[in-house]
């Protein structure tokens, strides 16, 4: 699913998310239901970002999905998702070439 953040007539931000996604690998101390709604991408256009949009986008993403856990494979942006509360979890293999994972457990819109 494509998600666009609208502020007035002008997108400012972008979300793809994928429903029922499984996790395949095994990550330290994650207890979450092994089906999440990841988020595949999200993205806050060049002249808008520094404003909290990508902050308020997760906002909305959790609310969406109240009901579920969200996790992201972070892609230089482990400063916004510790940010916005999700927690970070290391594959129980140490393998550092994979991309970090974030999970929304606890966070309820």
């Amino acid at each position: 699913e494509l998600i666009s953040f609208v502020d007035g007539e002008e997108e400012v931000a972008r979300a793809e998310v994928h429903t029922r996604t499984p996790l395949y690998a095994e990550y330290v101390d994650l207890s979450a239901p092994r089906e999440l709604v990841e988020v595949v991408f999200i993205e806050v256009r060049a002249d808008q970002r520094g404003r909290g949009i990508g902050t308020k986008a997760v906002r909305l993403l959790e609310q969406r999905y109240r009901d579920q856990s969200l996790f992201a494979f972070s892609e230089g942006a482990d400063d916004l998702w510790a940010g916005v509360g999700w927690r970070h979890f290391p594959r129980t293999d140490g393998d550092r070439m994979y991309r970090p994972l974030f999970v929304s457990i606890g966070r309820r819109g």
